[in-house]
């Protein structure tokens, strides 16, 4: 395979992802022997070892060290519940209004975002916790499903980001310039995010209505008014 064009090597290295991926085999596990069976086939025993010393160079990387601590606090958020505090919070505070649910969910993904940097940890907590309450709320479908995505989506861009440490390692570049730069982007996304869903639930507000008990009860109400004179 050393005489063959790069382009070849890596269409045969694309296609043997794909068919082991659609044999069922994991990701990591199908790139793994895709990289590994293609160096071993163009270069031999020199491939392999070129594998091995290039593994251990990039582990030797200090910008690496923060990564299992991020992943760490990104489990925490899932394991703990706090996310589900942070969604009744936003309910108790914005659920009368329409799409208020909907703003809040992006609001918990910015946060989750400052908190974690790991992209799936708000996408996965919200499509838990968030789909269903707002389902159940007459929320549209569409909106909601483009609600959580878009806010997960919001991991990448606000620090601290697992995506931007990888990318500073890979290219050489400053991490603090790059979490610098990340953070007006991910934060207007969100506020754009934020007037979209409110603008859309005032114009129709079949997409996000208001719950029917949303409004307080009057003032002057009698609470033993149903109820026997004995229990009052």
């Amino acid at each position: 395979m050393e005489n063959l064009d790069p382009l070849v090597i890596t269409a045969i290295m694309f296609s043997s992802m794909l068919a082991l991926m659609a044999l069922g085999a994991p990701l990591a596990w199908a790139l793994t022997i895709c990289g590994v069976g293609s160096a071993y086939a163009i270069y031999g025993d020199g491939g392999l070892d070129l594998l091995i010393s290039s593994t251990f160079s990039a582990m030797d990387n200090f910008l690496l060290v923060a990564l299992p601590l991020f992943i760490f606090m990104g489990l925490v958020l899932q394991r703990s519940g706090i996310t589900d505090d942070l969604f009744g919070m936003i309910h108790k505070l914005m659920g009368g209004l329409p799409g208020g649910l909907g703003i809040g969910t992006v609001i918990i993904c910015a946060l989750i975002a400052a908190m974690a940097g790991v992209l799936g940890a708000a996408t996965v907590n919200l499509g838990i916790i968030a789909l269903p309450a707002m389902l159940n709320r007459g929320y549209d479908k569409r909106l909601v499903t483009g609600t959580i995505m878009a806010g997960g989506a919001l991991g990448f861009l606000i620090p601290p980001s697992v995506l931007m440490i990888i990318y500073a390692f890979l290219s050489r570049d400053s991490v603090g310039k790059l979490f610098a730069a990340g953070l007006m982007p991910g934060l207007m996304l969100a506020t754009i995010y934020i007037f979209y869903i409110l603008i859309r639930c005032r114009v129709n507000p079949t997409l996000g209505p208001p719950p029917r008990n949303s409004s307080p009860p009057p003032k002057n109400s009698n609470p033993c008014a149903s109820s026997s004179r004995r229990a009052c």
